[in-house]
């Protein structure tokens, strides 16, 4: 099966998340690219690393210089050994990347590194020649070890050769990208984003499109548009028929080459939008080109002024370096770094100063010298030699993504120059240079950091206790990152748990950097925990393979969750995330909150009392189709494929889960179904199971037997049984569409399909249905029949055996109509319905009896063998394992449907995306989401060192650090943002409160209303409406019956863990909204203590606190019967 994969050119599983992400053109085109990269820094070795994930051909490293402690802080291929033994940054480089992956070839260029100090004329003119004779489709550049003079010339070169060319630096807190991709780039694809599609309701003579029921088209000015299935304008469905658009408002637009003349006829109905995606031209400038008329992205809106001053910033260092080499490097021992500024040096920052007012006049940058633009200088140089790992990841992840758009032509690039800063992180004020103790330059791996951050904040880094849940592939860069700052060092009693339930496969080491091939089922946490502390040897990482939520509190105990400093969220789904959010709130943590799909990203900094938290605002779930449209009336092929998920989760795992359970029970299963189903379940239930037990099968016959007849059933019996009940021509009798076509809009009558032996789709069907359907029954056809299996007259020679009976549809089958029914009403309406023809009461009871009769028999026959051998396998899908034929069962089942409802199908590898919901995901976006997340965990040790974190906490001024952010590196677009802050309201006058506020009742074992009298008491809010503990109610001043419940204890109504101190109960208010002044419903978390009374010796009185407490066994009875009373006049789905 896995030689039937589309022949592509590159392996599809290594690929497979990329590929969802980039597509087949683009990856064959990366996958054919050699790169040549310089500058194997901190910044270098994430480009290496990242574009060697991505899968380019070849990647030539260069580098002259050798390791430096320096280094530690951003390079982590390196360690205090290759410093030690001076060993060369790319050579050492090049081992570890190799190992990334198998399919990319790793180079080294070192020829002549030795005059780079000696004679480093010589040495680019040998540079240059080999550079002009390679076969590069892209060159990069990191950092400062050409001079501006010497990147001129390869600039020009590339930029006439059609080379696509790269540079950038990270320095400190500073950083930039320049991208030179020719006079004429290509873009294929500007957003990266699927076609939109969408249906029309009209199509007027100006050209003036409307959609259908208004829905937004999301179209933009200038986008190509196709039509197809329009009635009435015949000639506008041609495939060769397209349209510029220009939009009006969200959901209309008109078509600019529209008229009468070319397009005659009147528009009747229906129609399908789809957007056409068109080649665009971006011409660029070459860096020397570029400097004195500089282009900028912009990276933070806050900071406009930012990208003019590091643009002299940047060349400033070039011409101080350029001097200071020409001044030092007589030396041949000295190294990069003693080209640079000294770090808080006063006297080189003012040179640093007076260099970048030379440029300013050279170049024509044309930047006001404000006192603010020497600050900001005096503090590039103060720091240019260090280095933090965050910076260097997310200025990586960023560079990378732009060498793969210069290369496959897909997204928008940069144009041209990206500046990124976070002065935040220094230890001074801006320009302070001399006079401050918050510096001290250590001789240790992480004296880089310490650099920027100061020495204060490095040894808290080292000391805090860090929860992350999550391994996959932002956990790897959080580890990674963890490493190089320093964080778990054992010294300070650091720490780092990692948990994650998961193991690797295949299709993680595409972006999960710290996995190997020879990883693959090995534990995702352990393995990157190991990894990384070759990385670092002084962090300590604890791995767990435990899952975060309710189920494992005993395990992430209260004391657990007090114990750490900072949670770090490495999750891929909303429902975990609120879990580890709702931790966060009780137990006052910050949260660094991140994810990616595809080349977006975003990262929410959580701050206990300060800010708004994830549940605030959480990300949608991801949106399902109506039951109806899936099941009959599918008009995309995303409805097609949900509906053969659905049918495979039912015929090889539900419903021989059923019967799993029933020989796993044995003889006791007859006796717990009479006892539990009730009413027309216990017919409809047994008639299944005989159903299922009776189509066991026990040759290849029965298996290909099984599929044939499922194939008529789906593809001719029901679609005939559809039309009979809503034939082609029914027209709405009643409401706003009377008189129109049934069959119209989104709807489309199918057509019953004839199984074809020659269509290699059918056969194909009926293959791997008997294929699935034998396996659970333990039937091995693959094994039995080997490669005839796949023969398509084997198949044939079995299906003409199978006898097909005449279908006659019925009238009284139910076919729900109304896309907008649950599934719960749909099927209460189908109950209904079939309750209007079901048998007498004591026929039911007769079929039931005979059904349970042979059900018994099958147990009794098979039990004994089952229990020695189970012979029953459920089918759990499994998207990456392609020899499974779950996603071939999957792509023929789907594309029949299609063909049924005339619907384009789809290949193999996007039924597999939409099928195994597969998010799409690059080492690029995570690599840049990790830097982000990891320069905001800086600041949260900023924050920290002061203990601010509590209900005194004023967030006004300290929020201004920190930076939410949300990125899309396709488009590319970067919105940070300071976090909002967190709601307050008033519950009562003087108490304002947030959702970080938990209230703690300690006093007892309490009666509801003593429980009230507390709030009122304590907490001056007199007005509680509800108490709840999740959705299950305990008290409801409106309810009927509740206010019999103010006498009794509280503990009748929760729902306790053995052993649980306390229980998490929400009081609901109706309170003053402080922000807009209107009375709404808030509820307040509130922490209630249990008091075990139970066990005292003797049942002798017990005091506690204040409350008195003793047993009450004697007024049990009595109160469960009152319970029983009050539970009958209320109840309440809450």
């Amino acid at each position: 099966m896995a030689g039937k994969e589309h022949n592509v050119g590159f392996d599809t599983d290594l690929y497979s998340r990329q590929l969802y992400t980039f597509g087949v053109h683009a990856m064959q085109k990366l996958t054919s690219a050699n790169v040549f990269l310089s500058g194997l820094g901190g910044l270098g070795v994430e480009v290496a690393k990242d574009l060697t994930l991505a899968g380019v051909k070849t990647l030539t490293l260069h580098d002259p210089f050798n390791a430096h402690l320096l280094d530690l802080s951003t390079q982590f291929f390196l360690t205090e050994e290759n410093v030690n033994k001076g060993d060369n940054r790319a050579q050492i480089s090049a081992q570890k990347i190799a190992e990334l992956n198998p399919y990319v070839r790793v180079e080294t260029y070192s020829k002549d590194d030795h005059l780079f100090v000696n004679d480093n004329d010589k040495f680019f003119n040998e540079f240059f020649t080999y550079l002009q004779s390679s076969n590069f489709q892209a060159v990069v550049l990191t950092g400062f070890l050409f001079t501006l003079p010497q990147i001129f010339k390869i600039s020009h070169h590339c930029h006439k050769s059609d080379i696509k060319f790269v540079y950038g630096f990270s320095a400190g807190v500073f950083g930039g990208i320049f991208a030179d991709f020719g006079d004429q780039h290509i873009i294929t694809d500007k957003n990266g984003e699927l076609p939109l599609e969408f249906y029309i309701e009209n199509i007027a003579p100006s050209g003036e499109v409307s959609t259908l029921d208004a829905v937004k088209h999301n179209l933009e000015d200038g986008d190509v548009v196709t039509f197809t299935e329009v009635r009435g304008i015949d000639s506008i469905n041609q495939p060769s028929v397209s349209f510029k658009v220009k939009t009006i408002n969200a959901s209309k637009f008109s078509l600019d080459n529209f008229s009468e003349a070319q397009h005659p006829g009147k528009y009747l109905g229906g129609g399908l939008v789809k957007q056409i995606k068109t080649n665009s031209t971006l011409p660029f400038s070459d860096f020397e080109s570029s400097l004195s008329n500089a282009k900028f992205e912009f990276s933070d809106f806050a900071k406009f002024d930012r990208p003019q001053l590091l643009h002299a910033a940047l060349l400033a260092a070039f011409e101080y370096i350029a001097q200071s080499r020409a001044n030092k490097f007589q030396n041949k021992n000295v190294c990069f770094y003693d080209s640079l500024p000294e770090a808080w040096n006063a006297e080189d920052a003012e040179a640093f100063v007076k260099q970048c007012e030379s440029v300013n006049t050279k170049y024509k940058l044309n930047v006001e010298v404000t006192k603010e633009a020497r600050d900001l200088w005096r503090s590039v140089a103060s720091v240019i030699k260090g280095g933090v790992v965050g910076v260097a990841g997310f200025l990586g992840g960023v560079l990378t993504q732009e060498v793969i758009k210069g290369i496959t032509g897909k997204y928008t690039p940069l144009c041209q120059w990206l500046y990124f800063d976070i002065t935040e992180l220094l230890p001074n004020a801006l320009g302070t240079v001399s006079g401050s103790n918050n510096v001290t330059l250590s001789k240790t791996r992480g004296a880089g950091q310490e650099i920027v951050v100061g020495t204060e904040v490095a040894q808290i880094l080292s000391g805090l206790k860090i929860f992350m849940i999550g391994s996959g592939a932002i956990g790897c860069e959080m580890l990674k990152n963890f490493a190089l700052m320093g964080l778990g060092e054992g010294k300070n009693n650091g720490k780092v748990v990692v948990t994650d339930m998961d193991l690797i496969e295949k299709s993680n080491l595409n972006r999960q950097f710290l996995f190997r091939s020879g990883d693959i089922q090995k534990p995702k946490s352990v393995t990157a925990a190991a990894a990384v502390q070759h990385m670092n040897s002084a962090i300590t990482v604890e791995a767990q393979q435990n899952k975060v939520g309710t189920e494992t509190e005993k395990i992430y105990t209260d004391a657990f969750w007090k114990a750490q400093d900072v949670i770090v969220g490495a999750l891929d789904n909303v429902q975990a995330r609120l879990y580890v959010d709702s931790r966060c709130v009780s137990f006052k943590k910050p949260l660094l909150e991140s994810g990616t799909e595809a080349t977006k990203g975003h990262v929410q900094v959580i701050l206990p009392f300060a800010t708004e938290t994830y549940g605030s605002t959480k990300d949608p779930e991801t949106g399902g189709y109506a039951s109806c449209t899936i099941k009959t009336f599918p008009n995309r092929i995303e409805h097609t494929i949900q509906w053969a998920r659905d049918q495979f989760e039912s015929l090889y795992n539900v419903q021989v889960s059923e019967v799993d359970k029933m020989l796993e029970a044995g003889p006791q299963w007859i006796e717990n179904f009479e006892g539990s189903v009730q009413g027309a379940d216990r017919l409809r239930n047994s008639k299944r199971l005989v159903k299922i037990i009776s189509r066991r099968p026990k040759t290849l016959e029965d298996c290909v037997k099984f599929g044939r007849l499922k194939f008529e059933a789906n593809y001719h019996n029901k679609i005939v049984q559809l039309l009979h009940l809503f034939p082609r021509d029914k027209v709405h009798t009643t409401g706003p569409e009377k008189g129109k076509k049934y069959w119209s809009k989104e709807k489309r009558p199918p057509t019953p399909i004839v199984y074809d032996e020659k269509n290699p789709s059918h056969v194909n069907f009926v293959r791997f249905s008997a294929l699935l359907f034998g396996r659970i029954w333990d039937m091995d056809l693959l094994s039995l029949y080997g490669n005839q299996f796949f023969d398509d007259e084997f198949v044939n020679k079995e299906v003409r055996k199978v006898k097909i009976e005449t279908f006659v549809p019925a009238d009284n089958k139910f076919i729900e109509t109304d896309t907008n029914v649950s599934d719960e009403e749909m099927k209460k309406k189908k109950a209904e319905m079939e309750a209007k023809f079901r048998s007498n009461e004591e026929e039911e009871k007769k079929q039931i009896e005979q059904n349970l009769v042979v059900l018994k028999q099958f147990i009794d026959q098979n039990y004994s063998d089952f229990k020695t051998k189970k012979f029953v396998r459920i089918e759990e899908f499994e998207k990456d394992d392609d020899k499974n034929g779950h996603v071939d069962w999957i792509l023929h089942a789907s594309n029949i449907r299609a063909q049924n409802y005339e619907i384009k199908p789809a290949d193999k590898l996007e039924t597999k995306r939409i099928a195994g919901r597969i998010i799409p995901a690059i080492a690029t976006t995570t690599a840049a989401v990790s830097g982000l997340a990891s320069i905001e965990l800086i600041k949260t040790a900023k924050i920290l060192k002061s203990k601010l974190f509590n209900s005194d906490f004023t967030p006004d001024a300290t929020l201004e650090l920190f930076k939410n952010c949300f990125l899309n590196l396709g488009v590319p677009t970067f919105q940070f943002a300071t976090p909002v802050k967190v709601k307050k309201n008033e519950l009562a006058p003087g108490v304002v409160v947030s959702l970080w506020d938990v209230w703690d009742v300690k006093e007892g074992d309490l009666t509801v209303a003593q429980f009230l009298n507390v709030i009122d008491k304590k907490f001056k809010v007199s007005n509680v409406d509800a108490i709840t503990q999740g959705t299950q109610m305990v008290y409801m001043k409106w309810m009927p019956g509740h206010d019999k419940r103010l006498g009794q204890k509280m503990r009748r109504y929760l729902s306790v863990e053995k052993e649980a101190k306390h229980v998490d109960l929400l009081i609901t208010s109706e309170i003053k909204d402080v922000a807009t002044g209107k009375d709404v419903m808030k509820g307040v978390p509130v922490r209630y203590w249990i008091v075990r009374s139970r066990g005292a010796a003797g049942g002798k009185r017990k005091r506690v606190g204040e409350v008195e407490v003793k047993k009450v066994e004697e007024e049990e009875e009595k109160e469960e019967e009152e319970e029983e009373e009050e539970e009958e006049e209320s109840s309440l789905d809450w």
